[in-house]
Formats: C-alpha cells, sequence, structure tokens
C-alpha cells in the first residue's frame, strides 16, 4: 500500500499512472486548509498524526501486507512522509520523499531502520538544496538535503557511503549501504533541477 501526501500548492492527488489497479491499494489523505485553497502537512509544528489510525483502520478492512506499507510525499507532503518515517517506522517499509525536512519537534528517532529515496532539485527555489537559515525563513531552519541524509545514513546504521554515481550531466546518484536492517539511503540529486 502506498499513502502519499502532497506539497501546499496541489489541489488533486499524485497520479499513479504505471500502478496496475490490483497490485497496489493507493490512498492519498487530504493535508489541512490553506489560505489559496491548497492543502498544506503542517510538518514542522504541532500535527494530527491520524495517518497511523487511517493504517490501522484500512488493515482491518483490506488484505493488507503489513511489511509493504509505504509512504511518499512531495514539498510540504515530503516533509509530512519524513515526519511519518521518523514516527511510524515501525509500520511503513520505506520513505521516497521530496521535500521540506524542517526539524522535528524532539528529533527523529525511528523505532527501526527505514529505507529512504530522495530526488531533489540542485535549483529548487523554494525549498534550497543547500539550505536556509532560520533568520532567511521565517525562524525555521531548513537544512541542507546533505545534512538531512547524512542523519539518515547515521540513525539507520549504515557503514558504507555515500558513494557517487553520474548518470549523464544531470542525474548522480549518491547511495549509503550496509545500512541495519538492510535498509538503503538513495540520494538523486536533478543538476539545475527546480521544485518539481
Amino acid at each position: 500500500m502506498a499513502t502519499a501526501v502532497t506539497g501546499r500548492a496541489s489541489k488533486r492527488p499524485p497520479a499513479f499512472p504505471n500502478w496496475p489497479n490490483s497490485a497496489a491499494y493507493r490512498r492519498v489523505p487530504q493535508g489541512l486548509p490553506f489560505t489559496d485553497g491548497g492543502a498544506f502537512w503542517a510538518s514542522a509544528g504541532p500535527i494530527d498524526e491520524g495517518i497511523d489510525d487511517l493504517l490501522t483502520t484500512l488493515q482491518r478492512g483490506y488484505c493488507i501486507d503489513a511489511s509493504r506499507i509505504y509512504v511518499t510525499g512531495f514539498s510540504s507532503g515530503g516533509g509530512m512522509a519524513n515526519f511519518l518515517a521518523c514516527r511510524l517506522a515501525g509500520r511503513i517499509a520505506a520513505a521516497p520523499v521530496s521535500g521540506n525536512y524542517y526539524p522535528l519537534p524532539g528529533g527523529c528517532h525511528p523505532s527501526r531502520p527505514i529505507a529512504v529515496l530522495s530526488v531533489q532539485g540542485s535549483a529548487d527555489p523554494i525549498l534550497p538544496y543547500h539550505g536556509l537559515a532560520a533568520q532567511d525563513n521565517g525562524g525555521w531552519t531548513l537544512p541542507a538535503i546533505s545534512g538531512w541524509l547524512r542523519e539518515w545514513a547515521t540513525l539507520d546504521g549504515c557503514r558504507t557511503g555515500p558513494t557517487s554515481v553520474a548518470h549523464g550531466p544531470q542525474l548522480t546518484e549518491q547511495r549509503w549501504s550496509g545500512c541495519r536492517g538492510g535498509s538503503t539511503i538513495i540520494h538523486y540529486r536533478v543538476e539545475g533541477g527546480g521544485h518539481t
């Protein structure tokens, strides 16, 4: 099962065009209303942890393999997916994300290692790749992607990495391996990529 949380500006759920209808359940919960009519996930402050309850309800009503529940998100939804990976690691198998990774109140303490896939544009004007200082971002420090990735590699106990592989002039892969529980941290940096 995949749970997708989208960013503030999104007014519709993400599409999963290549997923066979019989192979997976897809659930896209709605964020909080925002002034522009879009939804917003408050991943940096107090949030509704109703997704835990949603997972319980879905598992009671459907045949869902509890070892194959994934959460993904983009922008503020990516921040929410990161929050869920930190708080609900016992229920989530992996978290492919692209988003805002503000420091979480109380820190990130997953109950077990979790696989992470990150895709970020190096020229993102909304969530800069190299982060933002609190004084430049309304009091919120936005960590650099490299620091956020190192934190996950540490949390997962990765012994190797990052190793880097260029997949052409605009795409670089970084990988941390030898992580506890067989987890892996993979990051794709899109050179010149924006907030997409």
